[in-house]
């Protein structure tokens, strides 16, 4: 009968892809569990299950992951060109989009794709990587948000109205951005991904 324990294990492994847990699952297991055993360990810790995650993810992350991701950046950067050089970028609404697709999403995917390829060259351990492709997110959330509020203070400003709380947070969410980044380089020190979060919100701006 498996220990609560043993099926703590068994969870954490699920991370891995079916087709790694039927080559090298149970032999995985087996050994987590004995040196626990021998250890006297009770549970997996945060470290060994935050470890266990981020390498399942890792060998589910394949140059196919890096292909999609790619081909995703390319079509928003594509979508965000051409709304740039039609004439709907004169509806409000349709000049958000475009930042979204040129500053969040499109390089966030690109980001995404190549934080795999450096994983899987051998660049970044799978915990960087992980910790790499996370810290994105927030980055070019950031940016994006950045982006929108510079452009709604210079329209406001041309316009002669009141500046909302939305465009005088600018420079705030540009330090929220430049945190984030600097956050996400400190996890992954030494390991050559550049983020490239600045470039984009000038760009946008």
């Amino acid at each position: 009968m498996s220990s609560p324990r043993r099926k703590k294990y068994a969870r954490l492994l699920r991370w891995y892809p079916q087709r790694w847990r039927a080559e090298h699952g149970r032999f995985m297991l087996d050994t987590l569990d004995e040196y626990a055993s021998d250890q006297g360990i009770m549970r997996p810790s945060m470290a060994e299950a935050w470890s266990i995650r981020s390498h399942g993810m890792g060998e589910r992350a394949s140059y196919r992951w890096a292909v999609v991701f790619a081909a995703l950046s390319l079509v928003a950067f594509l979508g965000a060109a051409v709304i740039l050089l039609s004439n709907t970028l004169l509806v409000p609404e349709v000049g958000v989009v475009r930042t979204l697709l040129a500053v969040l999403v499109g390089p966030l995917t690109l980001a995404v794709a190549a934080i795999v390829i450096l994983h899987r060259r051998g660049t970044l351990s799978a915990p960087a990587a992980l910790c790499a492709a996370m810290g994105t997110v927030p980055t070019f959330t950031f940016t994006a948000l950045a982006a929108m509020s510079v452009a709604l203070g210079f329209e406001e400003a041309d316009a002669g109205t009141a500046r909302t709380w939305f465009a005088s947070a600018g420079l705030l969410l540009i330090l929220l951005t430049w945190c984030t980044q600097d956050s996400g380089h400190a996890l992954v020190t030494g390991s050559g991904f550049v983020d490239f979060s600045g470039f984009f919100l000038i760009k946008a701006c």
